[in-house]
């Protein structure tokens, strides 16, 4: 993907300019392959339906918070 960003949560809402999103959530902990098909397909299908795309990871791991 060629516009890569880090957003804070306050910011997610304003990521998509006002436009309808695909998006992807999970914890992508560096993008291997598997990640990098699944954000392809992500921006093909958006490409398709002519939305915008959109990925939310998590920092830290959710495992992190949650059993701490």
């Amino acid at each position: 993907m060629s516009d890569s960003r880090i957003l804070a949560q306050e910011e997610l809402s304003r990521a998509a300019l006002g436009r309808d999103a695909a998006v992807a959530i999970g914890v992508f902990d560096g993008v291997h392959q598997g990640h990098r098909y699944l954000i392809d397909r992500l921006v093909e299908r958006a490409r398709q339906e002519g939305l915008a795309t959109m990925v939310v990871t998590f920092h830290p791991h959710p495992r992190l918070v949650v059993q701490p």
